[in-house]
């Protein structure tokens, strides 16, 4: 990995851990459990990955959002793969989940942005990461 993934990686890691209570949980979008090992947090949700072909159903989303609802989920780490152009990934919202997309993009604000999220996001570079809180 570029040594911008490992500044991105750490910079986002230390604010989870400086600013998510313990007890509360985080969902993380589209494919980033990474986080939640390094935060040392729970998922808001059973569901961890979510692309274009995975085909999420509707009952799924549904399914995400009570679990962030009756779960603590108070927190979403959306990282730039979610508005990919590679095939298959998708664009969160457009291609694949756009009721998990309104409900997050009505209920949670950015509170935070580490990374690239300018050039194509890629497995191992050019990443990025924005951190949303549910709105009080």
């Amino acid at each position: 990995q570029h040594p911008f993934w490992f500044y991105t990686v750490i910079s986002a890691t230390n604010y989870l851990k400086t600013n998510v209570p313990p007890l509360e949980k985080i969902l993380v979008l589209p494919l980033d459990p990474l986080y939640l090992f390094l935060s040392e947090r729970d998922s808001a949700a059973r569901q961890l990955v979510f692309f274009e072909h995975i085909n999420i159903t509707e009952e799924q989303e549904k399914r995400t959002i009570t679990e962030m609802e009756n779960g603590n989920g108070n927190w979403v780490i959306l990282s730039n793969r979610s508005i990919s152009q590679e095939p298959g990934l998708g664009i969160f919202g457009k291609t694949y989940c756009p009721i998990l997309a309104k409900y997050i993009f009505e209920n949670f604000t950015m509170v935070a942005e580490f990374g690239d999220w300018v050039n194509p996001p890629g497995w191992a570079w050019n990443h990025g990461v924005r951190i949303l809180r549910r709105k009080l």
